[in-house]
């Protein structure tokens, strides 16, 4: 029987025992292992900065890949429906039955 026993170790003194810490900085994200203490100091030269600063849940936020796509696709989709006799808006909400006739048109292709 083979036993892997694995140690997370401080990546500035190879101290144990230790723990992942995430970091996003810049738009990058990194982990770093650290001990208890350094961690601790971390927290402490972080704690101005977090108090002034914003909680954002998640640092890479963005609309849903579904509205990308049709935010991508409105222009064309405008032009077909309206070359379609299909009335349009020229900004804002496209109908979901226009969007699929849309979808439908282009795949009949």
């Amino acid at each position: 029987m083979l036993v892997v026993i694995e140690t997370i170790t401080d990546d500035f003194d190879g101290s144990e025992p230790a723990s992942t810490v995430p970091v996003t900085y810049k738009g990058y994200s990194f982990e770093i292992d650290l001990s208890r203490e350094r961690e601790a100091e971390l927290d402490q030269k972080m704690a101005p900065y977090i108090t002034h600063g914003r909680r954002v849940t998640n640092p890479r936020s963005t609309a849903s890949v579904t509205a990308q796509r049709r935010l991508a696709e409105a222009p064309k989709i405008r032009a077909w429906a309206k070359a379609n006799g299909i009335a349009v808006n020229d900004f804002g909400f496209i109908r979901r039955d226009v969007v699929a006739a849309y979808r439908a048109a282009i795949e009949a292709a």
